[in-house]
């Protein structure tokens, strides 16, 4: 499947730092137990008939204040992640009215990267990914024959989200998902194509989409021409040769196609800041700078409000969300950028 393609290029997913976070912060609940402790939030399982089995998710809905003819975000974790990725975020964007659901993807998730890290990077998972976030669209979609029985069984109305208003998000590997459904091309195999029109917008933190020129670059992503933001970090680096320095995961950004495009690069966060949840200061045997950690909780807060002014202007043509967008609170001073293009 070509060189972007091969389990050794699957390293971008940076095997060796995601054993440590999911051995050290992979602790997913266990799917199908009805609402957790928080009312608005269900650990549910939806069936994927294509591709054989269940896949566990997590969803937040907004309060009924809210009404029907919501958007919807789904989010792709990383590899060794789980549905608990993303949290922080996601607990923003189900306060602005949106309905969030975090996917679980079974294969690459903490159980099979402890199990078998060389078929937890396979090609096949990318495929296998974005089927997930497909099934999850089908259950949206009018013509959807698996909406009344996901209804069933989880108690969520499915029908209050409005099929016209979806964006997908991802970390790392689910970066690479993102980009995939939005449409990258795999230029050593041209009838790769995964590509998805319903999302409306897309988000992909610590983007990568393999090493090459900027031409190279430039003709894999020239079909995204859907609204994405772009978000990385300058310690946002490379873990094990793959080529996913900071530079090749701010590239990503460059090389899109203008007119939609948004980047952000955060001065001193690094892989694990845009995870979205809360990690230990040491994962396995790799020590976090003091500058990152220092400033992580500033990170966080500052990337659930930029995300979810990114969801209601491209979701909801939120105007004042947008001009918020025009300049978002970042630390320009300290060495943080903000672009459009």
């Amino acid at each position: 499947m070509g060189p972007n393609l091969t389990r050794r290029r699957w390293l971008a997913a940076d095997l060796a730092a995601a054993m440590a976070m999911a051995i050290a912060c992979g602790r997913a609940r266990a799917a199908g137990t009805g609402p957790s402790e928080d009312a608005s939030v269900v650990d549910a399982q939806i069936e994927s008939p294509g591709l054989g089995r269940s896949i566990p998710v997590k969803v937040r809905w907004p309060a009924a204040r809210f009404g029907g003819g919501r958007p919807l975000v789904i989010f792709s974790h990383g590899l060794g992640g789980t549905m608990q990725g993303a949290d922080r975020y996601g607990a923003a964007w189900v306060q602005a009215g949106i309905v969030v659901v975090h996917v679980q993807h079974t294969g690459s998730d903490r159980a099979a990267l402890l199990a078998s890290p060389r078929a937890a990077m396979a090609p096949e998972q990318l495929v296998n990914r974005v089927r997930d976030l497909q099934a999850v669209m089908d259950q949206v979609s009018p013509a959807s024959t698996t909406t009344t029985a996901a209804t069933a069984t989880t108690g969520l109305d499915w029908a209050r989200i409005d099929p016209r208003r979806i964006g997908v998000a991802g970390h790392s590997f689910g970066s690479r998902t993102t980009l995939a459904l939005a449409g990258e091309l795999f230029p050593v195999a041209p009838d790769l194509d995964l590509s998805d029109p319903r999302p409306r917008a897309f988000m992909a933190l610590s983007p990568f989409a393999g090493a090459g020129s900027e031409e190279v670059l430039r003709t894999r992503l020239r079909r995204l021409v859907r609204p994405v933001l772009c978000i990385t970090g300058t310690e946002d680096g490379d873990v094990v040769g793959s080529g996913a320095i900071p530079q090749a995961r701010a590239a990503v950004f460059e090389a899109l196609p203008a007119g939609h495009k948004a980047g952000l690069v955060l001065k001193d966060a690094d892989h694990f800041t845009f995870a979205g949840q809360e990690l230990p200061a040491a994962l396995g045997r790799r020590q976090r700078l003091a500058a990152v950690m220092a400033l992580q909780e500033e990170h966080l807060s500052l990337l659930a409000r930029i995300s979810t002014d990114w969801w209601l202007a491209q979701l909801q043509d939120d105007r004042e969300a947008a001009q918020r967008l025009l300049r978002p609170p970042i630390r320009e001073d300290r060495g943080d950028r903000w672009s459009r293009g």
